[in-house]
């Protein structure tokens, strides 16, 4: 892979998150508030939009080693531009479902063959190198988003979409011109051979199943921590500072912490992240304010950056060169499970008084298994 097309893909997931934050930071508020949408109908909407980006990304992946990399990611980006001018133009529940879905397989087709773009590199100390800029660009575009999205969402709630609709649109025509097809290596395997692969990875399906646990409290970050800034200061702009701190604190650790990310083990690193994430929720039930709930996402974001950069280049470890973009997809499944769980429970518990102690409570036990499974990684996974 040539410098100038691993950095313009790096430079373009700043883009990528920030049109995506400037929506999803606001969109379960935008959902209930603005729409008037019933809860339910909210839950199937953000539901939705998970499964499609995360329950069709191994087929996707598969589609991916075959009909090369660059063809999979320009096409997600289509879809997610014709996704977010759908949502911008659409107010009806039945439209609202199918340009979600459209969304979210645009991010299933982008997002495993964007990463098994960079797993293909052969030098490990690059490859671990660019997960970590890669992320760093992440949060970077989660930082700007919701600061944009909020602003824009004063002047008219809808302008956000357009915007992000675009913003794909043209990220599909620059990379069109600057990535390279040759770089794509094309799996010689069959499916059902991709498949079986994986199926007997018994060490890869652990780990999948243990980030189950964490997706399930990821989720949390643009569902239950908005929901509940807005229960308790019913303002808009405190919404979109949750996402802002979110977004700060990993980019300050990301690049105070360089070294720490490169050389040590990303196991230490996700069962160190999965046990603050707990301790963050647990942290939230202690006093029910909207600037100690910033505190708790700042923990939160701390055991976030820990492990996301970790579980993408864990990913490259389990995955065989024939197969990048499909263990990128099947990983996705555990996110799936664990996002659309996350959800429904997030919208389910958090009714009535915001004052409420046990959603939180339940959210720190999740942690605490998640962390417990975490910690036979290191047994069960030679990497």
């Amino acid at each position: 892979m040539h410098s100038i097309e691993r950095k313009s893909v790096i430079v373009s997931a700043f883009f990528l998150n920030t049109a995506g934050f400037a929506v999803f930071s606001f969109l379960a508020v935008y959902l209930n508030i603005y729409l008037n949408l019933k809860g339910w109908e909210t839950v199937v909407i953000l539901s939705t939009l998970t499964i499609s980006s995360r329950g069709l990304p191994f087929f996707l992946g598969l589609a991916g080693d075959r009909l090369g990399f660059k063809n999979l990611m320009i096409s997600g980006l289509l879809l997610r531009s014709l996704g977010f001018y759908g949502l911008a133009v659409s107010s009806e529940f039945g439209w609202l479902v199918l340009f979600s879905v459209l969304i979210g397989a645009g991010a299933a087709c982008y997002e495993p063959s964007a990463l098994a773009y960079f797993a293909s590199q052969p030098d490990p100390v690059l490859k671990r190198k660019t997960f970590l800029y890669l992320n760093i660009s992440l949060n970077a575009g989660a930082v700007a988003g919701p600061l944009l999205g909020g602003l824009l969402l004063t002047i008219d709630p809808v302008i956000p979409f357009y915007l992000s609709s675009l913003t794909f649109l043209a990220l599909s025509i620059l990379q069109f011109f600057l990535l390279s097809s040759s770089e794509s290596k094309k799996s010689r395997f069959s499916c059902s051979e991709s498949l079986a692969d994986i199926i007997h990875n018994k060490q890869y399906l652990y780990f999948c199943l243990t980030m189950i646990f964490y997706w399930f409290l990821f989720a949390q970050l643009t569902v239950a921590f908005p929901l509940y800034m807005y229960a308790l200061t019913e303002s808009n702009q405190w919404v979109s500072f949750v996402i802002t701190m979110n977004a700060l604190t990993g980019i300050t650790l990301m690049i105070l912490l360089k070294g720490v990310f490169q050389t040590v083990h990303p196991f230490t690193l996700i069962r160190i992240g999965k046990l603050l994430t707990a301790c963050s929720f647990l942290m939230v039930a202690a006093y029910p304010g909207s600037y100690w709930l910033l505190v708790c996402v700042g923990i939160f974001t701390i055991g976030e950056t820990m492990i996301l950069p970790s579980s993408d280049y864990a990913v490259s470890l389990y995955s065989s060169t024939q197969n990048d973009a499909a263990y990128y997809g099947f990983s996705d499944f555990s996110f799936a499970i664990g996002a659309t769980l996350g959800n429904f429970a997030a919208i389910s518990l958090l009714t009535g008084e915001s004052s409420q102690l046990y959603p939180w409570i339940f959210f720190t036990l999740i942690g605490v298994s998640g962390f417990l499974l975490s910690l036979k990684l290191s047994e069960k996974s030679k990497v």
